[in-house]
């Protein structure tokens, strides 16, 4: 039987459901009711709810409970709305590819990074590439390891730049391209800026630092680094966002410990300044990560890439 609904479903969605109705559905969830998703798709605030209604209609589940101040998704609407919103980023997909080619024949290469292989990597590398390789259409995707491994394992990139894996998706192959490590760092303004001494651990203890999240490196290599002495004074913050963390270091006498590559343009442009301190803290280098049999685009690029690193 639930095959056979299933089925049915199918059916009916392929020849009735329109792209639009699952647009409408993903706005009104991200917005939380009706005229913002209106506003937002220029299209009227009736229009937003037939659109809707049609879509309950055939998928026969309510996708949202309506109430005074807007609308919330039903558990059936949670459920379905990881799909709708793959459904849409596999259209937009198709019109970038489409575009790509349609601008001269040209091959399109996903890539999703991390947040440090795109600043000490990425952001060098792409535009040189470019103009060497015009045929080749670059799309760039940011994300954290989490995200990362899901968007390769989803097969929704065709190459990764990160840092090295425990273990490898099947079919996908790593290699190293840049060492990296934990340094301390801080805005201009620090008092310790300056100093050319090398800081001991008792002494980096008596200062404050920014926290960061419990599942990253940093914060472990943080962990580390205190382990058996005197916990420092955190700050009462704690974030992943690079601009809220220069704006941070700028703005108060707080140290961080962070990867070099995060850091890699703040402290080629003087935003930020590395601390010396006697601590030695070696992370997994970061490297290029591709499919086995990957097309020859995909190929150039990451061979681009590996030239282009340090190790």
């Amino acid at each position: 039987m639930v095959a056979s609904n299933a089925a049915v479903l199918r059916t009916r969605l392929s020849s009735r459901a329109r792209v639009r109705q699952i647009e409408v559905f993903v706005t009104v969830a991200d917005l939380g009711g009706a005229h913002p998703a209106a506003q937002r798709l220029g299209i009227s605030q009736p229009g937003v709810t037939k659109h809707l209604q049609d879509l309950e209609r055939l998928l026969e589940t309510p996708l949202f409970l309506r109430h005074a101040k807007g609308m919330k998704l039903t558990a059936g609407g949670e459920q379905l709305l990881a799909s709708a919103r793959a459904i849409l980023a596999n259209l937009d997909e198709v019109a970038e590819r489409t575009a790509a080619l349609n601008g001269g024949g040209r091959s399109m290469v996903r890539v999703v990074a991390s947040q440090g292989a795109v600043a000490s990597l990425l952001a060098q590398a792409i535009p040189a590439f470019g103009r060497t390789n015009p045929g080749i259409f670059v799309a760039v995707r940011e994300a954290d390891p989490l995200g990362l491994t899901s968007l390769v394992t989803q097969g929704d990139a065709d190459l990764a730049i990160c840092r090295q894996l425990d273990q490898p998706p099947r079919g996908w192959v790593f290699t190293p391209v840049m060492q990296d490590r934990l340094i301390v760092v801080a805005g201009p303004q620090h008092p310790l800026v300056g100093s050319h001494r090398a800081l001991t651990v008792a002494a980096l203890a008596k200062q404050t630092w920014l926290s960061w999240p419990l599942e990253s490196r940093a914060r472990s290599g943080f962990d580390q680094l205190f382990k058996g002495g005197p916990t420092p004074d955190l700050w009462p913050m704690m974030t992943r966002s690079p601009i809220m963390l220069w704006s941070m270091l700028r703005a108060h006498p707080v140290l961080a410990l962070l990867p070099a590559s995060y850091l890699h343009e703040f402290l080629q442009c003087g935003q930020l300044v590395q601390i010396p301190a006697r601590v030695s803290m070696p992370l997994a280098p970061l490297g290029i990560l591709q499919p086995q049999g990957a097309p020859a685009a995909t190929l150039r690029l990451a061979d681009f890439l590996i030239r282009q690193g340090t190790l």
